[in-house]
């Protein structure tokens, strides 16, 4: 895996960086197409053709008119098609000008990272791309972050559109639970250590994350941490029992044992077939097509 800082090309803003990558002639380059690990937004518009955008090892198809949008600490990569031609996004995770704001896309579920946009959506996203860019070339980096703020939020709402109705307090403390499991789920996976953070009982947390995801805070606490141990094992110089000892188990066994409860395989095995499935690790190049949903 590489791990990949938000570097600009050029002289634009220091905040964001549009790219047109792909279609019939271009060439996509290496970072985008082997697993990397970003600091970065990356907001993908499929313009024409075909391909992935693969999040976290999930497959989310391109097609002309689809976003997807990786968020900064995201495994990703792209399977392109010879045709796929795509409008890049990439956004530092401090441009955002309010500091709530950067906390509620921090808490976003992370299972909503792509969807179609109709015509005339595609058409009103695409000119604000354009002024976006412009901005971006000019060097206006006020007007590049409030922008980049007001499109992430934006993409933020509309990958909610399809959730069920539910109370507001119940979505602020399920919010609230994802960002701290976020910050400390290395150190610690005690719910009451959650709840005393955050200033709830143990029941109030587990009964609004049940009403909204059917899990309680220990499922989340776990499917995080195995979610960060996948993440972790696409870097093929990482042991077992470095990655165990990174993510707070006292003893490797433990973490292969929860691994494989959470998951359905050890961390070796799925690591071999990572390999045997054609995905690069380690920066060794492109993989082929998809075969499943690794």
């Amino acid at each position: 895996m590489k791990s990949l800082r938000f570097q600009p090309r050029g002289t634009g803003s220091r905040f964001a960086e549009m790219l047109r990558i792909g279609g019939t002639t271009g060439e996509w380059p290496p970072p985008m197409v082997v697993p990397h690990r970003v600091d970065f937004h990356t907001v993908l518009l499929t313009r024409e053709g075909q391909g992935h955008h693969v999040i976290d090892f999930d497959w989310h198809a391109c097609a002309p008119g689809t976003v997807s949008w990786a968020m900064p600490d995201q495994v990703q990569r792209v399977v392109p098609d010879p045709s796929l031609s795509v409008v890049a996004l990439l956004v530092r995770r401090d441009a955002l000008l309010i500091a709530e704001a950067a906390d509620r896309l921090e808490a976003r579920p992370p299972e909503r990272v792509s969807w179609a946009v109709g015509r005339q959506e595609q058409a009103r996203l695409a000119d604000f791309l354009d002024a976006l860019s412009a901005d971006i070339d000019a060097q206006h980096d006020e007007l590049v972050r409030s922008r980049v703020t007001t499109l992430l939020l934006e993409l933020e709402r509309r990958s909610r559109l399809d959730e069920a109705p539910h109370d507001a307090e119940s979505a602020h403390l399920l919010a609230a639970v994802r960002l701290a499991i976020n910050e400390r789920f290395r150190t610690t996976r005690r719910v009451e250590d959650y709840a005393a953070v955050l200033g709830y009982s143990a029941r109030t947390l587990n009964r609004a994350c049940q009403r909204l995801t059917g899990k309680t805070v220990k499922a989340l606490l776990l499917e995080r941490t195995m979610l960060e141990a996948r993440r972790l094992l696409v870097d093929s110089s990482a042991t077992v029992a470095s990655i165990a000892t990174e993510l707070g188990f006292s003893e490797p066994t433990n973490f292969v044992s929860a691994f494989r409860r959470e998951v359905g395989v050890t961390p070796q095995r799925f690591r071999s077939d990572l390999v045997a499935r054609g995905v690069p690790l380690g920066g060794r190049g492109p993989a082929g097509p998809p075969r499943g949903n690794v």
